[in-house]
């Protein structure tokens, strides 16, 4: 007999190791590393860094504390984890194409909960949002986009005379609106009341050289976006689009080994 059946329970109560499964208690148990209030201020100042250590050592339970810290500091966060399709050498551009996916659509969700922020932005913004949406929205499926909701957290609503004011004025924006099965990008966009955009004058801004002639002619404009200087632009674009809405930094990149 196992030593914890001895004790009296069913299951082993330490066979859990990953910080993934211990979220729900982690505040609790997590001690913060020496290093932890350097790497948190460089993260804010946008500055990358490369988190190294041996499977176990609490490489993943770090940035998940960040993640919370920050997130209640007005940051906007995302920590990626799947990287399908990215190859491990040369990737300069699938990798940027990815964060940038994975920023504008989980922007679009957690901006749901709080469409004060869509407000913000003056009308180039939109238009310039819109188009970003366009080209790199992630399609979703329902259980996706309800998954990707509910694990948005909206630290701007702490206390009560803001909740009756956002429930009074900014209720937030249901994604789900249009009955299909999948929340694709047009539907992010006509639920955020976001202008229509052919594309064409951004299409030239991140790519100069291209004339508007040789933008009519493809039948797959999206095609001039794989660039890495282009993609660079966006994303830098994209960012400053976040902090005019209303979030303090940024914080894109996170990187384990």
């Amino acid at each position: 007999m196992e030593l914890y059946q001895q004790l009296g329970f069913s299951d082993n109560p330490f066979s859990t190791f990953s910080a993934e499964e211990e979220k729900a208690f982690l505040n609790d148990i997590y001690i913060n590393p020496l290093f932890y209030e350097t790497l948190k201020s460089d993260l804010i100042k946008g500055h990358s860094r490369f988190i190294l250590g041996a499977r176990g050592i609490g490489k993943t339970a770090l940035l998940l504390q960040l993640k919370t810290v920050l997130d209640k500091e007005n940051a906007f966060t995302i920590i990626i984890d799947e990287f399908d399709g990215v190859p491990v050498k040369s990737n300069q551009i699938e990798f940027t194409r990815l964060i940038i996916e994975r920023l504008v659509t989980n922007y679009c969700i957690k901006i749901s909960k709080n469409p004060v922020g869509i407000r913000k932005l003056d009308r180039h913004q939109k238009e310039k949002l819109s188009f970003i949406i366009k080209e790199f929205f992630q399609t979703l499926s329902k259980s996706q986009y309800e998954r990707l909701y509910n694990k948005a957290d909206n630290y701007k609503k702490r206390n009560a005379i803001k909740n009756i004011w956002n429930y009074l004025f900014n209720r937030p924006v249901n994604f789900l609106i249009s009955g299909g099965i999948e929340i694709v990008a047009e539907t992010a966009r006509k639920a955020m009341g976001l202008p229509i955009t052919d594309g064409k004058e951004f299409y030239k801004n991140y790519v100069p050289e291209l004339t508007l002639e040789q933008i009519e002619r493809e039948k797959r404009p999206e095609k001039f976006l794989n660039d890495f200087k282009a993609l660079k632009e966006i994303l830098n674009d994209l960012t400053e689009i976040i902090k005019a809405s209303g979030y303090a930094t940024t914080i894109r990149r996170f990187l384990t080994i």
